[in-house]
């Protein structure tokens, strides 16, 4: 957590270039509270005082400064501090100093990234006319460009380290770097034993450095570098969780986490025995011990016994409160993504990738719980961004969402403005948007169908000329209501033909069904009256829950010839929602693919989302 009024800044440039307004500039003219920030970086060095070690550097470009901030760690709660109350490290005057990115260099010093650049808001928030083209134009910010530069921060009292030659080394010269007291050469290290063809040749190095390293940081990057490998053992995290430093003990168990959902008797035994735990408490290890167990899936009776044995022993303590109060919400999760994972492996990947993108990058406008972050001194109920709980954007096709992911959103939303910028995000690669896509569409309440890389390459490839963000009325115009003529549609099947039209009467009691049990091979088949844009597909099979599509493919025809598959995924319940790219089609084939024994493939109601041409 932050000290009170952390995010308060005190800059010395009086430049009110700031994308929320003149309620973000300060008594001074310049910024008065953070914005988003850059990219910060804890001082993980050794050619530095040691008081700055372990502080956390946080860029600020748009107030023209750098903080640095104090960590204070007790009883497992980090709480950040301004090192210089009522001031910064480094700040100026300077209106084109855009500090971006602070670093731990290989010799052991700090590099700081300035852009160096009059502008940094994106285009769309400078055109004539806005707040900010005045502020610039005053300022004349738009004459400076193509001046970045990298600050190298040095002390007197303190020679460089060594040029690193890791390149040239062999992968067990590499191990030692492992106990580096430089963090940049201990990640180097870490990350190229891992991606060498021969890395299996250390094995017995990193596991004899995890038994015996004489350094902390030695013995816990030799045991995440097995773990990246993927040859972590139960007898080696055992080992490690038996360690003396508190440091390797935590790491044991975020590395064990696998183990101990897979019920290894030797990890498990390992936990129920810590020491600590009924002798002297230790905060750092109890927290971990309590998220390990919920985040690990674990079933074992004698694990959740012990995870609320612990919670009850430290009760009195914040850090362990708070995961306490959310602990019932992660096992929730945690069975339901080994859950996911056991139905659909696919689908639990993006899901896991999904969320770690949205945890590091989305969370911070649209908040942990995607309700949306308040605005620091805002007004009550001012968001930075909007909601994403049962959000029709989110859950509905899905490209309207790909679309305001690549392109970005400008402009009023249902009515509100929005200060947090919802920027491009098109430099990513499909694969990345499918993931982050999916995941927002099937959490916080939500639940729709996931979205695939080639539903995302679809999307970018319609739109790979526009070089502006999205406004709604365009989304809005682009992902279309239902179709209404039901009535003039023909539709035929490979099973139960006669019963097709049960599928679109507008009776939830009647239905369309394959007639025998799902083997793959049924389709059902859509003609509509006129060539129309269609977006998605939507199949009820209720009250005949499980007589959902086990496995689907679409391929649609509009020119006498059918497309590509330009749709698969598995139905898991009731309701079958089918994104498709926003597509010019006359018949649409829908195929089920899967197995399912005793059940039929059942339309209770049909929809789709498009529009006549």
């Amino acid at each position: 957590q932050t000290a009170r009024d952390f995010r308060r800044v005190f800059p010395i440039a009086e430049i009110p270039d700031v994308q929320g307004g003149r309620g973000r500039v300060g008594s001074n003219g310049g910024l008065n509270n953070m914005t988003g920030c850059a990219g910060q970086g804890i001082f993980r060095g050794d050619r530095l005082p040691e008081d700055i070690r372990g502080d956390l550097i946080i860029p600020e470009p748009v107030g023209r400064l750098i903080r640095r901030a104090s960590l204070e760690r007790k009883d497992a709660k980090t709480v950040l501090t301004n090192a210089y109350p009522g001031s910064e490290f480094i700040r100026t005057r300077d209106a084109n100093f855009r500090p971006l990115w602070a670093e731990t260099a290989p010799d052991g010093r700090m590099l700081l990234v300035d852009m160096h650049r009059g502008i940094i808001q994106q285009g769309n928030w400078t055109r004539p006319g806005s707040y900010l083209r005045g502020v610039i134009d005053k300022w004349g910010l738009d004459k400076n460009i193509g001046k970045g530069r990298i600050y190298r921060l040095v002390h007197r009292d303190f020679k460089p380290g060594p040029q690193p030659r890791m390149l040239d080394e062999t992968t067990a010269e590499l191990v030692k770097h492992l106990s580096h007291p430089n963090g940049w050469w201990r990640d180097t290290a870490k990350k190229l034993i891992i991606l060498r063809k021969d890395r299996d040749s250390v094995i017995p190095a990193l596991k004899e450095l995890v038994f015996k390293g004489k350094t902390e940081l030695g013995r816990a990057n030799a045991l995440w570098t097995l773990e990246g490998i993927g040859t972590v053992e139960a007898a080696t995290v055992a080992s490690a969780l038996g360690d003396d430093s508190t440091m390797v003990r935590v790491q044991a168990l975020r590395v064990g986490e696998a183990l101990m959902g897979e019920g290894d008797q030797t990890v498990v035994s390992s936990i129920l025995q810590l020491g600590e735990l009924s002798g002297s408490p230790n905060a750092e290890v109890a927290t971990q011990l309590i998220n390990s167990i919920v985040l690990s899936g674990t079933q074992n009776e004698d694990l959740l016994a012990l995870a609320d044995e612990v919670a009850r022993s430290f009760e009195g303590n914040d850090a362990v409160k708070a995961v306490v109060s959310k602990s019932a919400s992660m096992r929730a999760q945690a069975r339901a993504a080994a859950e996911a994972r056991r139905k659909n492996a696919q689908l639990a990947r993006s899901m896991e990738k999904g969320k770690e993108i949205f945890s590091q990058l989305c969370y911070t406008c649209h908040g942990p719980d995607g309700k949306g972050t308040p605005v620091p001194d805002g007004k009550p109920g001012q968001l930075l961004a909007p909601s994403m709980v049962q959000a029709p954007r989110i859950i509905g096709s899905g490209s309207t969402m790909i679309r305001t992911i690549l392109h970005g959103l400008t402009g009023p939303l249902d009515g509100k403005t929005y200060p947090g910028l919802m920027a491009p995000m098109n430099s990513q690669d499909d694969q990345w948007i499918a993931d982050v896509a999916t995941y927002v569409r099937n959490s916080f309440g939500n639940k729709a169908a996931p979205i695939t890389k080639d539903f995302v390459a679809a999307i970018r490839e319609e739109n790979k000329g526009r070089t502006t963000p999205f406004t709604l009325p365009e989304l809005e115009a682009l992902d279309p209501p239902m179709l209404v003529n039901r009535g003039d549609w023909t539709l035929t099947a490979s099973n139960g033909a006669d019963g097709c039209k049960n599928a679109i009467d507008s009776d939830g009691s009647s239905r369309w069904t394959s007639g025998r049990t799902q083997r793959g091979g049924e389709w059902f088949q859509i003609e509509l009256p006129e060539v129309s844009k269609v977006s998605e597909i939507i199949l009820d099979s209720a009250p005949s829950t499980d007589d959902y599509p086990r496995e689907y493919e679409v391929v649609v025809m509009a020119n006498n010839e059918w497309s590509k598959v330009l749709a698969k995924g598995k139905g898991d319940g009731p309701v079958t929602v089918i994104g498709l790219p926003l597509v010019n089609t006359k018949i649409i084939r829908i195929t089920q693919k899967g197995r399912a024994n005793g059940k039929h493939w059942s339309i209770h109601d049909l929809q789709i989302k498009g529009k006549k041409l």
